[in-house]
């Protein structure tokens, strides 16, 4: 078992629950490499209340048992979602699920232990690669194109596509000290950022052409907060000299890597770009 990977249980202090939180919750968790514990499992001199909150903050992830509708457990559970924990639920009882978190998956045991166990592995499974995954790679990149269209004139068409980085700090802790923002592309592309053109190299990615470097006007994202960035994209897809080369829309398939360097690491993410660029002859 991993004493590095905590889960904090949340459940009424009744010992109807004995069972279910040592046969159930913590086998399972050993099950899984997690150390399951609650509040009565330690010793301390301070308010009960703020070590629940610190050992909120500490955990990796929250079990919370919410049968018989607990209003203490209620309360705890909507301090750590509210501070973006991820959290488990369970439930003798269906109808013990508030109103709130009944999109939420939860486990339903039905006064089983065996059934909580086997479905409770699975959960954690799951939720500790969650955990791992966000703490690796605690951005999340989602790339929106706003508008796409041809520039047409006498010796060439060029594709310019607007669009929208959004990076998410999916952790609970301010991601600080951003530097600069490498886009990764293939031949041909010019990428400005706030009407300026970013300078280009040579990709050190394969089998990327060209790096980008984008200088951010921010350096940190907030805890669970995210930042666009508006980018302007162009490429020349045709040009007039070259025989039936012009189109009057234009395929631009592929995928483009995004690098955020944050003081001596790097956070790398890749995005689909798949859009059509067209050339309309519209009069005003």
């Amino acid at each position: 078992m991993s004493e590095d990977f905590l889960a904090f249980v949340l459940m009424p202090f009744d010992k109807a629950y004995d069972d279910v939180y040592r046969l159930g919750i913590q086998e399972a968790a050993k099950e899984v490499g997690i150390k399951a514990e609650r509040l009565d499992d330690q010793i301390f001199d301070s308010n009960m209340l703020e070590k629940i909150y610190k050992e909120i903050e500490k955990a990796d992830l929250i079990i919370a048992d919410m049968s018989g509708r607990n209003a203490n457990v209620f309360y705890e559970v909507g301090y750590a979602d509210a501070r973006k924990k991820l959290v488990l639920l369970l439930t003798n009882d269906a109808k013990d699920i508030p109103f709130d978190f009944l999109h939420r998956p939860h486990i339903i045991y039905k006064r089983s232990i065996t059934n909580l166990k086997k479905e409770l592995i699975e959960r954690l499974k799951w939720a500790k690669e969650e955990v791992i995954n966000r703490k690796s790679t605690p951005i999340k990149t989602d790339v929106t194109i706003s508008s796409s269209y041809i520039d047409r004139t006498e010796h060439s068409d060029t594709a310019i596509l607007n669009f929208k980085i959004e990076l998410h700090n999916i952790t609970d802790a301010p991601l600080t000290g951003i530097h600069s923002i490498y886009l990764y592309s293939g031949p041909g592309w010019e990428i400005f950022y706030e009407d300026k053109k970013c300078k280009c190299t040579k990709a050190d990615k394969k089998p990327y052409n060209l790096r980008h470097i984008v200088k951010p006007d921010f350096n940190a994202i907030p805890v669970n907060d995210w930042l666009p960035l508006d980018i302007k994209a162009k490429k020349v897809m045709a040009y007039s000299w070259r025989e039936d080369s012009k189109k009057d829309s234009y395929t631009i398939q592929g995928t483009m890597r995004i690098d955020l360097h944050v003081d001596k690491t790097c956070f790398s993410t890749e995005v689909k770009i798949s859009t059509e660029v067209s050339w309309e002859d519209i009069p005003f």
